[in-house]
């Protein structure tokens, strides 16, 4: 049931950043031919591309690495280490990481709520671009792999299957 239920928000973030990587380049592509054949780039791309389709593609599918097992792993000990070792350094780790992703989703949570109090734009040349709201993409990207890594400590074998992994689903 937790296999299936992260398997699921897997998918939805994936697709979901899919998407805003489709229409980050249809956007650009746009704006390249719109510049280059009728000499009106289409304002604002920059500051699209940069605070909202950069900040989704990157932070909405953080803990897919996390969920197939896929991030940077170091052995502390040597192999022959026993299996309760194993599982202990790595619950351990897992707690830890979690921690600090929560602490990270809270801090950057505070700092998006500043944001929009304070109304963040950004002066293009079109005008005023607001950009306070590609600050809540941080926090919810922390708090998806936060709470996948505690739910690691919990279950352990949590992560994808190979095949599930492949094909992301």
């Amino acid at each position: 049931m937790a296999r299936r239920f992260w398997s699921t928000v897997d998918t939805v973030l994936i697709a979901l950043a899919g998407t805003v990587l489709l229409a980050s380049i249809l956007h650009v592509t746009a704006d390249v031919a719109m510049k280059y054949f009728f000499a009106q780039p289409i304002p604002g791309t920059i500051v699209y591309v940069s605070n909202f389709y950069m900040t989704m593609i990157v932070f909405l599918p953080l803990a897919s690495a996390e969920l197939r097992n896929q991030h940077v792993f170091v052995d502390l000990w040597p192999e022959q280490a026993p299996r309760w070792l194993d599982m202990l350094g790595l619950r351990f780790n897992w707690a830890l990481s979690s921690a600090i992703y929560f602490l990270l989703a809270w801090n950057t949570l505070k700092d998006a709520m500043r944001k929009q109090a304070e109304g963040e734009y950004v002066l293009d040349q079109s005008g005023l671009v607001i950009t306070w709201p590609s600050y809540y993409v941080l926090p919810f990207g922390f708090v998806v792999i936060g709470a996948l890594l505690a739910a690691k400590i919990v279950k352990p074998r949590l992560a994808l299957t190979a095949d599930k992994a492949q094909t992301n689903g």
